[in-house]
């Protein structure tokens, strides 16, 4: 709710309209750039020992503790945007005065809000958050995830009553979900009319997710200015604090209401509904219980959001299998109305509906509940006025076409789907009228006065049931039944393209590619859009500045360009997973493309996969450029990949030499893109190791995926299959003890071993691997300040059996990708090799 127009007092005792006004139970400062004390509340000084003139005007270190400062500077620099809130817990401001604050930004001020701390523990604080999305994410349906949560809420809060509080199209409300003490009359299931939460209050809601009032009585205290300072209101939209409208609290005084609470529930953008607290007597929360209550309605918003997208996909690969079904039915000769008459019934079946009418030609064929010939036939010239070449839904047809309710008992609702551009060819589900009685809380068109003169519009006095009756609708055609026409009609265009006789053919040829066309580029390019419009979206995340945000964001676009253009050169078929990842590079490492080591064999990339990887590849690329490896002259990245015994592709990304490595603190959308882009996408698997030496990530793709050739795969399992007892050719042995070394060197020898390379590096190893045909290796674990993984990475690639050693006499902690190695301990022996399969 919006709050009203207050007139403050400055410092000289000049008037200064401000919008807005702060709760008492609290006190407000603004700050200026020079951090001078611009405004503060009169009830300054019950906290603070200081009058608001007395504050106003003052560099803030001589109002507030220095340390209390310091703290309030550092949450500014950790302030995400302009937009966002900081808070502080526990903050000594004054000696013996702990207080919790709010810190924001309103245009050039520097908002400050605080209130008495009070004691609590934030390990519970987070553990409640915890449990309450525990409990959450056990519930099946949407209703029940709503309930639950209303439960959740009231116990967290300990409010009278909790309401889950939906947003109809027209802007009306319904209570679905509710938790209240027994004794109160329930409000599950009532309407409330849109004018209940006006448009400005709306918005407002979205900015700040959670709104208290403590008080619908409690005074509200003024905010004094220094003189001249304010050129215009001060906008205190984000303020937790901010007094609401007096109309709102007679609203709720009207309802029987002493204290509130809302928590916003918002869905891609807009707001979905309210999670709405009421209780009989005033009750303040502490900001860290209505922090977790913000938390927890953020948390509710992403799984009210996953629930309906799961009902979204049920429903969707329901109908996709009766798509199939019906396409698959179709016959391949006769007209088009003949097609499409013979599968009538089928038709029907795709989308819940009472009837439907198929309209060719001038030629009818109807199943269900319909109106007569004639009237379809008027309906179709109606269509084809309003919406020509489009889909077209209502749930009230008769308010758009009134000729209509001759026949709203069947036809109340429809919905249309052109067949062909060139003329009235459409198919058109029909429902039924459904009459129903909706129940309100108070009549809601019915306006009410605030005095006796019967001159002020008010809020409304009585919320008792009403009950209208609803005719003339039907049900509402959803989102889902809209895909399911769409991709119906992009089948049936392609079906009736392909089984149309030769005189049809010629007469509507030209016209169905052309909507074949639209139709799949449509999609396309709405894919297209989504996704750029995702990456936008996303990319705005840890970045500083607009020139930042532009490269990241070109980056991004360029490597699915890049992509793009590498998948269209094998017309849209399976390209090479080495061209990917080389032309990544390019755009880093000319000059110094010897910085970045592949090997695997030859693998093709579907055009899915390929789009994917190829974002996750640029990540790491960028990532390495800026912090890793590739950002100092001596860094080198080695990627290998291999197929594993399950068919599956193991991509592995091992980065060497670069600075330092730490975890990162927070989770930017570039680290969303490499740990979940394949497992969500491909659901294949990402694992990343933040590793002191450098970054290492693992990948595993499906063999949906990609390809191999019959060659390659023959000469791995060969290879695989060699037995150790028999070795032959030349073998390679990594070990940093010399002894143990031509230890290792007479026992291969005896097993057959033409030739044996001992090296006590890793960097000799790899140069081994790629200037020898090698056909075995020994790898001792640990080499003093390395490892030996990354070798056994690159024979993995290739297809060269190994084992590792160790002198540990434990289980080696290894990658899930080589946990099946076989491990052999030290003092080596001809027996420990021959009982090893390679």
């Amino acid at each position: 709710m919006t709050g009203s127009s207050l007139t403050l007092t400055t410092c000289d005792r000049e008037p200064i309209h401000l919008l807005g006004a702060i709760q008492s139970f609290g006190f407000l400062l603004t700050v200026s750039s020079d951090w001078r004390v611009g405004q503060a509340s009169a009830n300054l000084h019950e906290y603070l020992g200081l009058s608001p003139t007395e504050a106003c005007g003052r560099l803030l270190s001589d109002v507030l503790t220095q340390d209390g400062v310091h703290a309030i500077r550092g949450a500014l620099q950790s302030m995400a945007s302009h937009d966002s809130v900081e808070r502080l817990f526990g903050l000594v401001l004054k000696p013996g005065l702990a207080f919790d604050l709010a810190i924001h930004r309103s245009d050039q001020w520097i908002v400050i809000e605080g209130e008495r701390s009070v004691a609590e523990n934030p390990a519970d604080a987070a553990q409640s958050t915890r449990t309450m999305i525990m409990r959450l994410q056990r519930a099946g349906t949407l209703l029940e995830t709503c309930q639950e949560a209303a439960r959740q809420v009231r116990a967290l809060t300990g409010f009278d009553r909790v309401m889950i509080y939906r947003f109809d199209e027209d802007g009306s409300g319904e209570v679905i979900a509710e938790r209240a003490q027994s004794v109160l009359e329930p409000y599950l299931g009532l309407h409330y009319p849109a004018s209940d939460i006006p448009q400005q209050a709306r918005a407002l809601y979205l900015r700040n997710t959670l709104r208290i009032i403590a008080d619908v009585d409690d005074a509200v205290s003024t905010i004094v200015s220094v003189a001249g300072v304010n050129t215009h209101p001060l906008d205190l939209s984000l303020s937790v604090l901010r007094a609401v409208s007096p109309i709102h609290l007679q609203y709720l005084r009207n309802m029987g209401v002493a204290a509130s609470m809302s928590i916003s529930i918002v869905q891609q953008g807009e707001l979905w509904g309210l999670i709405v607290c009421h209780h009989g007597k005033p009750r303040q929360l502490s900001l860290g219980v209505r922090t977790t209550a913000e938390l927890f309605g953020q948390m509710f918003s992403f799984l009210v959001e996953n629930r309906q997208r799961e009902m979204e996909l049920a429903q969707e690969r329901f109908t996709r299998a009766q798509h199939n079904r019906l396409i698959a039915s179709l016959p391949g000769e006769g007209s088009v109305f003949d097609n499409l008459a013979a599968v009538a019934s089928e038709l029907r079946g795709m989308i819940e509906c009472d009837g439907l009418a198929i309209i060719v030609d001038d030629r009818i064929c109807a199943t269900g509940r319909v109106p007569s010939d004639a009237a379809i036939r008027e309906l179709g010239r109606f269509i084809d006025k309003t919406s020509p070449g489009a889909s077209f839904s209502t749930d009230r047809l008769a308010t758009i076409y009134p000729p209509s309710r001759e026949f709203d008992s069947c036809a109340a609702g429809m919905l249309a789907m052109p067949i062909s551009s060139v003329k009235r060819d459409y198919l058109i589900f029909f429902r039924d009228g459904w009459n129903h009685a909706r129940e309100w809380a108070g009549d809601p068109g019915k306006p009410t006065l605030m005095n006796a003169n019967d001159d002020a519009i008010g809020p409304r006095k009585s919320f008792a049931a009403w009950s209208e009756l609803v005719e003339g609708h039907s049900r509402k055609w959803s989102a889902g039944d809209v895909r399911v026409v769409e991709q119906l009609r992009v089948s049936l265009l392609e079906v009736i393209f392909r089984a149309s006789d030769s005189a049809d053919r010629a007469r509507q040829e030209a016209g169905t590619k052309r909507e074949l066309l639209i139709a799949e580029l449509n999609h396309r390019v709405r894919n297209i859009l989504g996704l750029i419009r995702g990456l936008v979206a996303q990319s705005h995340d840890g970045v500083s500045h607009v020139e930042e945000f532009i490269e990241t964001v070109s980056g991004r676009i360029q490597a699915l360009a890049r992509a793009h253009d590498q998948i269209t050169a094998e017309q849209w078929s399976a390209a090479p997973l080495r061209s990917l990842i080389e032309a990544e590079a390019n755009a880093y490492l000319l000059p110094g493309r010897d910085r970045l080591q592949m090997t695997g064999p030859d693998i093709l990339l579907d055009p899915h996969a390929f789009s994917t990887i190829a974002l996750v590849v640029h990540e790491l690329m960028t990532n390495s450029a800026k912090y890793g490896a590739f950002s100092t002259p001596g860094g080198r990245v080695v990627i290998a990949w291999a197929i594993d015994e399950n068919a599956s592709m193991t991509l592995s990304w091992i980065e060497q030499g670069g600075p330092p490595v730490r975890a990162p603190t927070r989770r930017g959308f570039g680290s969303t893109i490499v740990e979940r882009a394949i497992p969500f996408d491909l659901k294949g698997t990402a694992a990343v190791d933040y590793a002191l030496g450098g970054l290492q990530a693992n990948f595993v793709i499906p063999k949906a995926f990609f390809r191999l050739s019959d060659g390659v795969v023959a000469a791995v399992a060969a290879k695989r299959a060699a037995p150790l007892d028999h070795l032959q050719g030349e073998v390679l042995v990594l070990e940093d003890n010399m002894i143990i070394a031509l230890d290792a060197e007479d026992i291969l020898a005896r097993l057959g071993a033409s030739k044996v390379h001992s090296v006590s590096r890793v960097s000799e190893a790899l140069q081994l691997i790629e200037t020898q045909l090698l056909t075995f290796a020994l790898l001792d674990f640990n080499l003093g300040d390395e490892t030996s993984l990354v070798v056994a990475l690159q024979l993995r690639s290739r297809g060269v059996p190994f084992m590792f050693a160790t002198g540990y006499g434990e289980e080696l902690r290894l990658p899930e990708e080589l946990k099946h190695v076989r491990v052999i301990t030290k003092p080596y022996s001809v027996e420990s090799f021959r009982s090893a399969d390679a």
